[in-house]
């Protein structure tokens, strides 16, 4: 009978004890940030649930300045100087836990991704770094020319139905479908089916509310949220997805090995189990994160008809001087075309994909960032939605969608503080990104006129690890003139 009251009594104790210690003592405490955050990370889990980090955290910032705690260990930071010292090679600052949800179950060792041991990387990254060189890129351009071909017959179908079709939606198949040409050797078929194969983007989005969750609560939570979530469907049907996304990258493995093995360097064997994983890794992350980058260069530039027009006269003119080759425009081309590169940083700074800072952990001996000095094993973030509306950086107009920006002097200086996926010295998979964003973006301008179908109705953004975007309503007919 005196059990209960002693437990409650220790337990509140404890919480007091760790309250006071966690607001006066704690290497954090004396940055300012919400107060339920300072004491526990389920302020963060709130957070993402609400799907509205990038706007919180912009509001953050404004309420308590360039450094601001969201966590008990954890604060983002502002500061255009800590982008470098934070995320730059060689920095020293590792990785945290949050990259532990993405690990499959049956790895041996991490991916390349979800690779936390600075002294390991560089070896991993080593091993696969020729595939995604732009070199080895562009060989690989007529599998990606093989999915716009797809993309630009189903469209011309659309029509003749003069029914608005959801862009979003079709930027999602078509980012799919590169991957599967230029990995699995074949286009998934969600273009040429005009639907969802195998449920994987249902399934996409209804797990990433729990990964997301997962990544915000702290460790020791994780697996009582992973019990509880398996009793609800959308987890189930998620998982079979994941299974058959799997057996996908088994069997695209196993037709370009032999003999079990695809490289050996420096002693260390990189055999199917660790190609399945980057394969998984390039399919589940390269996907979405490149297709609403995409997206967010189309919708602004609808938003925008004067800018579309001058685009798409820089494209014409390009075409009718032979700059710009037919049937499919090549990247090389495309990306020497100013007004377009203009156009698609400027979408890509105003949505970046990273929805939500990216932590990461002081290294050992601790850090001066923006001023401040910050404990070994504190965690340090840098919102790239933050970031990309700094008025310091890209002038008064930041919040707005202005590509002549990026034509004026200084656009070299901007571009240092870009933070979106295709930017990051340490994505590996940017140059895929990249090649197909410069190639799509100018080929959908060149062969139809599209326009918003209710521009004041907007388009749908959700916020929590990654921006998802939904209900692009477009009205797309073939230009006359192709």
């Amino acid at each position: 009978m005196s059990f209960l009251p002693s437990f409650l009594a220790a337990v509140t104790v404890y919480w007091l004890g760790w309250i006071v210690y966690a607001r006066t003592l704690h290497p954090c405490a004396k940055f300012p940030g919400p107060f339920l955050a300072s004491i526990s990370r389920l302020w963060c889990m709130a957070q993402v649930l609400r799907r509205r980090v990038d706007e919180e955290d912009r509001e953050l910032h404004r309420k308590y300045g360039p450094i601001v705690r969201v966590a008990p260990n954890e604060v983002i930071i502002s500061d255009p100087t800590a982008l470098k010292t934070v995320y730059g090679f060689n920095s020293g600052f590792t990785k945290t836990d949050l990259y532990e949800i993405f690990i499959f179950p049956w790895e041996r060792r991490p991916a390349l991704f979800t690779t936390r041991d600075e002294a390991v990387y560089p070896s991993r990254r080593k091993l696969v770094n020729h595939i995604y060189t732009m070199t080895n890129v562009l060989r690989s351009e007529a599998a990606i020319d093989s999915c716009t071909d797809t993309l630009l017959d189903q469209l011309r179908g659309i029509d003749r139905q003069q029914n608005p079709i959801d862009l979003s939606v079709w930027m999602r198949w078509y980012a799919f479908d590169v991957i599967g040409a230029l990995f699995f050797s074949a286009q998934f078929g969600f273009l040429s089916r005009r639907g969802d194969r195998h449920g994987w983007i249902v399934a996409g989005d209804a797990m990433g509310p729990l990964l997301s969750v997962l990544g915000a609560a702290p460790r020791y939570a994780r697996p009582l949220i992973k019990a509880g979530s398996l009793v609800a469907p959308f987890v189930l049907r998620g998982l079979r997805a994941m299974l058959k996304m799997e057996g996908a990258a088994e069997e695209c493995v196993k037709r370009g090995m032999e003999g079990g093995r695809v490289a050996e360097k420096g002693g260390e064997e990189y055999g199917m189990v660790e190609v399945k994983s980057e394969i998984l890794t390039a399919l589940v992350v390269g996907s979405d994160t490149t297709s609403t980058e995409i997206i967010s260069i189309l919708y602004h530039l609808l938003s925008h008809p004067s800018t579309y027009r001058t685009l798409r006269a820089e494209i014409d003119a390009a075409t009718a001087a032979g700059h710009l080759s037919r049937p499919r425009i090549r990247y090389t081309e495309a990306a020497r075309l100013p007004y377009l590169d203009a156009c698609c940083k400027e979408g890509m700074r105003l949505l970046p994909s990273l929805g939500m800072a990216l932590p990461r952990e002081v290294p050992a001996g601790g850090r001066v960032i923006a001023g401040e000095y910050f404990a070994a094993g504190v965690r340090v973030g840098i919102s790239a939605t933050v970031m990309h509306r700094y008025k310091g950086v890209f002038g008064e107009d930041a919040d707005e969608f202005v590509p002549e920006r990026w034509l004026r002097e200084g656009a070299g200086e901007m571009e240092k503080h870009l933070f979106y996926v295709s930017s990051l010295p340490y994505c590996i998979g940017k140059n895929i990104a990249l090649c197909e964003i410069y190639k799509v973006i100018p080929e959908l301008i060149r062969t139809f006129d599209l326009e918003l179908a209710d521009p004041d109705k907007g388009w749908t953004v959700d916020c929590m690890w990654l921006h998802k975007v939904s209900n692009v309503m477009a009205k797309v007919s073939v230009r006359k003139r192709e």
